[in-house]
Formats: C-alpha cells, sequence, structure tokens
C-alpha cells in the first residue's frame, strides 16, 4: 500500500522528481518500486541506482530495494541454488537470462534481470571515479549528503542515453499507469532522462536551490505540518512532493513517531519528523532569521534617502543591496528594507556596473533625498589597478553626482566575531539582535533579493563564531557561493545600528 504522497513519485513524468519526507517516510520503498517498473516496462533502459556511501548504497538502500522486489514483485537473486532467480548482482548472467546487450570492462556494481535490463549501482562518496557511460535513468538516495558537483557535473551529465519516453499526457492513466515507456511504445511522447531524487531534510542548499524550494516556502510551510497534509507541485519540468513521517505511519512501529517526538526538539522535528527543507539544524549563523517574518514586499517610498551597501568579492557576482529607512510610525517602529540587489556576473562583475545600474534604477531619488554607501572595511585596501585607487574612490567617482560629504559610511575595522569585554556583542549576536527587532525597527526583505535570502536562510557558524562560507569550484574559479549579500546587509546594520568606532 502507498501513500499519496508516495502515489504522487508513482506517477510522474516529470524529467526530475524530488521526494522530500522526514525518518522512515518511505522514501526507499517508492525507490524500490520505481525501479521494479523500469525493469519490468522498459527493460532496454539503463539504469543508476545510487547512495551517498557505499555502506548507506548497500547496507540501507539496496536493502530496502531487495526487500520490495521480493516481497511485492516476487523477485529473488538467482544462483545455482536458486535456478529461478530472477536477477544476479556483480557477477555475469546466466546464459538463459536474455542478452542484455552491453559491453562492460567489469560486472561489478550492476545487477542483471532476467529480461535483459541492468541496472548500474554507485556510491557517490568516490563519485568521480563513475565512469563515463550514459544512462537512461536514476535514482538517487539520501541526496542530502551529497556534494553539488557529483550530481550536476556526473549524474546529470550522464543522464543522455536516447530510447526513453515520457507517456503523453493525453493518455489516460487507466491505459498506462507507469509514466515512463520507450520510444517505440504507441504511447510515446518527448524524450526524457528522469533523475529521482530521495532525500531527508537537505544539509546541501544545492539541492533546495535546484529544485527553487525557496520560491514556495509560504506554501511548503502552510502544508506539510497538519498530518494529513503534504505539499506536491509542478514546476515546469520538475515534481516536488514534501511529506511528513505520518503519512508513512501505517508502515512503520505503532510508537515510532511519539519517541521521535519525545527525543528531538521542535526545529529538529521539523527537519526529521515533518520533512521541512527550511527547518533549523542548530548551527545557523542567522538563527533569528524567518522567511515568514522578514520577508516582505518592499517598494522604495518617496521622501527618504537612499542606501547601497557592497560586498566586493568579483566571484560569482560583485554585490550590491539596496536599503531604504523608514522611520517609526503610529506603532512606534521603524522599517529597514532591502528593496533590490545587484549581484552582476562576468563580464558585468566590477564596481562600475553595480554603480550604473543603481544609478540608472535610483539615482534620481538618491540625488533628491540623500545617498549614503557601505561596505567591509577591508574594500578600503589599495587596488594594483585603476590608477591605485581604492574601491570607494571608484564608487565616489562613478556615483559623483549623487555623492555628498558624508556619503561615505565606514567602519574603522570590521566588527570581530565574538564579544571582547562586558557589554559588549560579537557580529553574530548583534546581526540576531538586528533580526528579532532589538534595536526599534523590523527588518523587510523584498522576495526579489533571492541571494540575500539564500544567505539568510543557510550560512552556518564556523567554530570561531564566523560565518562558514562554503567555496567551491566552476570552470577552474573557486569562490565562496554564498556570504555575499549578507556581508552587504551586514555592513549597513553595523554601522548604523551598531557602537562600533566610525570612520571620520
Amino acid at each position: 500500500m502507498f501513500s499519496h504522497p508516495q502515489w504522487q513519485i508513482l506517477t510522474t513524468n516529470k524529467a526530475r522528481t524530488l521526494f522530500h519526507s522526514g525518518k522512515g517516510g518511505g522514501k526507499t520503498h517508492v525507490m524500490g518500486a520505481m525501479s521494479a517498473l523500469f525493469v519490468q516496462h522498459i527493460p532496454q533502459a539503463l539504469g543508476l541506482i545510487a547512495a551517498n556511501t557505499y555502506g548507506q548504497l548497500t547496507d540501507s538502500t539496496l536493502l530496502e530495494i531487495f526487500t520490495y522486489w521480493k516481497e511485492q514483485c516476487g523477485w529473488t537473486e538467482w544462483t545455482k541454488y536458486n535456478e529461478s532467480g530472477n536477477y544476479v548482482i556483480d557477477k555475469q548472467p546466466p546464459q538463459h537470462f536474455k542478452p542484455h546487450g552491453y559491453t562492460f570492462k567489469s560486472n561489478q556494481n550492476k545487477v542483471f534481470f532476467q529480461n535483459g535490463c541492468v541496472i548500474m549501482l554507485a556510491s557517490l562518496d568516490n563519485w568521480k571515479a563513475i565512469d563515463g557511460r550514459t544512462i537512461s535513468w536514476a535514482l538517487l538516495d539520501e541526496t542530502k549528503d551529497t556534494p553539488e558537483a557529483a550530481v550536476k557535473e556526473v549524474i546529470i551529465s550522464r543522464l543522455r542515453k536516447i530510447g526513453l519516453c515520457r507517456v503523453r499526457d493525453d493518455v489516460s492513466f487507466e491505459k498506462a499507469p507507469f509514466r515512463f515507456c520507450h520510444e517505440s511504445n504507441a504511447y510515446a511522447g518527448d524524450p526524457v532522462n528522469p533523475l529521482m531524487i530521495f532525500t531527508a531534510p537537505s544539509k546541501e542548499q544545492w539541492l533546495t536551490e535546484y529544485f527553487h524550494l525557496q520560491d514556495h516556502e509560504e506554501e511548503i510551510e502552510s502544508s506539510i505540518y497538519a498530518p494529513d497534509n503534504y505539499f506536491v507541485k509542478d514546476v515546469e519540468n520538475r515534481r516536488i512532493v514534501i511529506a511528513s513521517t505520518f503519512h508513512n505511519a501505517a508502515n512503520l512501529p505503532p510508537n515510532y513517531i511519539s519517541n521521535l517526538e519525545s527525543d528531538l526538539s521542535s526545529d529538529q522535528q521539523k527537519l526529521q519528523i515533518y520533512g521541512s527543507p527550511f527547518g533549523k539544524a542548530g548551527n545557523e549563523y542567522y538563527v533569528d532569521y524567518s522567511s515568514a517574518k522578514h520577508v516582505r514586499a518592499c517598494q522604495v517610498v518617496d521622501g527618504y534617502p537612499i542606501h547601497l551597501s557592497f560586498d566586493f568579492n568579483v566571484n560569482p557576482y560583485m554585490t550590491g543591496l539596496v536599503i531604504q529607512v523608514i522611520p517609526p510610525g503610529a506603532d512606534g517602529r521603524g522599517k529597514v528594507r532591502a528593496v533590490m540587489e545587484y549581484a552582476l556576473a562576468n563580464p558585468r562583475n566590477t564596481i562600475e556596473d553595480v554603480c550604473e545600474d543603481f544609478d540608472y534604477d535610483y539615482g534620481h531619488i538618491a540625488l533628491k533625498y540623500g545617498f549614503y554607501f557601505y561596505g567591509d572595511a577591508t574594500g578600503k585596501a589599495k587596488q594594483p589597478i585603476r590608477e591605485m585607487r581604492d574601491h570607494y574612490s571608484r564608487i565616489e567617482n562613478k556615483l559623483r553626482h549623487i555623492v555628498a560629504n558624508g556619503s561615505r559610511r565606514l567602519l574603522k575595522q570590521n566588527p570581530r566575531n565574538r564579544a571582547i569585554g562586558s557589554n559588549t556583542l560579537g557580529r553574530r549576536d548583534f546581526l540576531n539582535k538586528c533580526l528579532r527587532g532589538a534595536y526599534g525597527f523590523d527588518l523587510e526583505i523584498d522576495a526579489s533579493c533571492k541571494n540575500l535570502i539564500l544567505d539568510l536562510q543557510h550560512i552556518k557558524e564556523d567554530a570561531n563564531g564566523a560565518k562558514h562560507k562554503q567555496k567551491i569550484t566552476e570552470n577552474k574559479i573557486t569562490y565562496e557561493k554564498y556570504g555575499h549579500l549578507s556581508d552587504a546587509l551586514d555592513a549597513f546594520l553595523a554601522y548604523v545600528y551598531g557602537t562600533w568606532a566610525k570612520e571620520k
């Protein structure tokens, strides 16, 4: 018996599918069913089943899948003592098996079926060792721990074998309950090479971004906490299913979920029971950030100055954050509004490009009501180009028609990560107080500031109390993936609301 969320996976024909659920949510059970459907209906298609580590693959993923094959399909492993078996693992298939038609260097890490189907097996902890054979479909287990490059550079690039198609949408489920087929099938529609990801809440933020989960945060959070509800959405060529453990309760011990609830904190329950991709793991840098609280529609209001805060890394982009401060209203609360972000990638990843775009968008308001700019104190370091001018001189030169005395606002040095004495705050503590509204203002962020929102959601704290900035390498360029927009926000907040020494 399958739950409603599981059926959403089994009946999709999307190229990319995510099943995101809490512990015991029945993810691997669905992998067993989906792999069996591919074997039965499209034996010509070369498949892949992968897990994050070899131990996970053998002791968890395959154990559950083999159990499903045996109990639900009646399939067993062929041996000389079980000649009615349906498949062999890591060995040459017996002669009575239908020839599979492939030439492999080795039979290791492969499952060969009686009908000629082949499924490759892989552990993604050594993903660079996976050879370059093209595949038709792939099922990945617990991708929450898998590096982005393992999926994007290896798995996705290998999903290009010709011959697999989606069943046309005009064909009813009664005629074709499995929504993939071979190109020779009368119901065949567009070619497709499906990737299906089954995972608990992600430690790897790339997965949230890949399925654009942040774009549906309010809808997800409003759906998954009721035991009889879940989130499902088709976005272009992707299907997203997020469900709690409650949906698989019929297949779990009677006290399994109640024991989890008693053992876990409320934040951990959101992750491990309800499957929230936005739950807190406990080491977030911006622990007081909440999209529900801080993301609002923000527009620039005439009558108030414009603030522009920079971060000067050129990769993956040059950063600018546009902010406006609204004085307290009838409720006595002011507003700090992040109204727009600039994240300009190569070839426009320069300070001058950010200034040019800002001037086009907001220069007229800045000229009329005032302009201030901020940034990292280390931005004052001299550069070996642009006639040895520093970053801020370049800003002043490019925006000289709106820069006035006092426009440049910099601290003498960046705030320390930790407090250094009584009645002092470290950088992280100060910023989280800002998020809590402790300084008489509420921080509001426009939904268009997607990189800033991702920063606030995903950046972790390192052992020294600083931001743990994950580095990745793409096209031989290494850079920090997160932290740029939030650094720009930090510079503004520290200058305007902090007590650190300011440049005169």
